[in-house]
């Protein structure tokens, strides 16, 4: 790379917040669901959106150059495939709670300073955004998880901090004879977790919980437990419990799975679980992203076997039997 090349991807990085920025500034004016079906010039939209003409217009076309937005002789729509994904509902609001991660990276900096995450408490509704924000990765990944495992064997699972419930209907579907404890913390998730389990109607085989995982009985005698991004959320003495926790509450043989964001060994890719690492610095006071190896020390000195690693996208899945 030479000097002008290097200049430039700084610069480039100097200034990655401004697509950001636009699109989120777009979602909190609702422009994607008040422009709906609709074609309207810049101007009228501006009338519906009670914002300055020339300044709408200045980012509706920038919309349109990032290609979320369409425009054909100065009068502009929602791009037909984007439409449903983008306007706000249950669907949208994966996208809405980036909203609160950027008040929350602005303080990035004293974050580093100071070692202590944002602090923020968090509204009802800003919960139910992240709850739908990690049911969008859920989705992307619990029919994946499933077909690596071999579930023939499994008839009751325990699914630890399982939040919106989407891999807990994943293993049901997948074995008619499983019978799923879905354990978590948050009452939000767990809302959600009931409105998916009862759309499946699988409310007879999956049952919701609340506790708190570090301090109540998770209960036993299961042939498989599943942590899904659980780990990135404590520092090392904390997930070393945890598992050592799951450990005594599998039979003979049962398996521990766990399914998150790592790194590799050099901890600097990839870019994706680096990124998240820091995303964990500024919402925990422990968590971060960790390597593999480092994960499969922690099973090997509880006494897990047989450790396996399997690629699940951005993020990678771990078995280890007791």
């Amino acid at each position: 790379m030479n000097y002008s090349q290097l200049v430039s991807r700084i610069l480039a990085l100097s200034s990655g917040f401004m697509a950001s920025r636009i699109f989120l500034t777009a979602l909190e004016l609702n422009l994607f669901r008040q422009l709906g079906d609709q074609k309207l010039t810049s101007v009228q939209i501006a009338d519906q959106l009670h914002t300055d003409p020339r300044a709408t217009e200045i980012i509706l076309n920038a919309l349109v150059s990032m290609d979320v937005l369409g425009k054909n002789d100065n009068v502009y729509a929602n791009l037909e495939e984007a439409r449903d994904t983008l306007i706000p509902g249950d669907a949208g609001l994966s996208f809405v709670h980036p909203l609160l991660l950027w008040d929350i990276w602005s303080n990035l900096t004293e974050m580093v300073k100071t070692g202590e995450p944002a602090g923020l408490q968090w509204s009802d509704i800003q919960k139910r955004e992240l709850a739908f924000y990690m049911k969008h990765y859920a989705t992307e990944r619990s029919e994946t998880l499933v077909k690596m495992i071999n579930t023939s064997d499994i008839r009751r699972m325990l699914d630890l901090g399982g939040g919106c419930g989407l891999y807990a209907i994943a293993f049901a579907r997948r074995n008619p004879d499983m019978e799923i404890l879905l354990l978590d913390y948050d009452e939000e998730a767990l809302g959600i977790a009931r409105e998916e389990i009862a759309r499946e109607d699988l409310q007879t085989r999956i049952h919701l919980t609340r506790k708190d995982f570090f301090q109540d009985d998770i209960g036993g005698d299961y042939d498989l437990i599943l942590l899904a991004s659980i780990l990135c959320l404590f520092g090392e003495q904390q997930n070393t419990f945890l598992l050592s926790k799951a450990k005594d509450a599998l039979k003979d043989g049962g398996s521990v799975v766990i399914l998150d964001r790592m790194l590799d060994e050099s901890k600097t890719k990839p870019l994706s679980s680096a990124l998240f690492s820091v995303n964990m610095l500024t919402m925990t006071q422990n968590g971060r992203a960790y390597s593999f190896s480092e994960v499969k020390t922690w099973l090997s000195s509880l006494g897990f076997r047989d450790i396996q690693r399997f690629p699940l996208g951005n993020a990678q899945a771990l078995r280890g039997k007791k």
